[in-house]
């Protein structure tokens, strides 16, 4: 399977982690499984962990998969920390993935280390606590 996903940190965050060549029928799974644990641990925080991801799904994909988010059972806003790739074009589909999150009233943020990842999360997540 060339994902896994776990739970991470205090927050919780959900953490799913992609290797080499994810199709878009795994790639919905692992978005289901993803947000099966996100609604068990009462959490909607989420690092995707692609920097090892290569490819396997189009933004055509990504779009529709999106959609299918949109029309799941949880109406909260998302937010989600996006490692990226090292090959170009499967950074470029992280990016649309962004940029289509953000269209969507998600929150989602490309970056390139796992820490800064984890502390914009834990960040987003006090924010939610104090009211901001």
């Amino acid at each position: 399977m060339p994902w896994s996903t776990r739970l991470v940190t205090d927050v919780p965050i959900v953490e799913t982690t992609f290797v080499g060549i994810v199709l878009k029928a795994e790639l919905l799974e692992a978005v289901q499984s993803s947000l099966r644990l996100a609604m068990e641990h009462q959490t909607r925080y989420f690092l995707a962990d692609c920097r090892a991801l290569s490819g396997g799904h189009s933004v055509f994909d990504l779009y529709e998969i999106g959609e299918s988010i949109d029309r799941g059972e949880s109406r909260e806003r998302l937010v989600e920390a996006l490692l990226l790739p090292a090959l170009p074009a499967a950074a470029e589909n992280v990016q649309f993935w962004e940029t289509l999150g953000l269209n969507r009233g998600h929150g989602l943020r490309v970056f390139t280390d796992r820490g800064e990842a984890l502390a914009w999360l834990g960040d987003q997540a006090r924010r939610e606590v104090q009211g901001e």
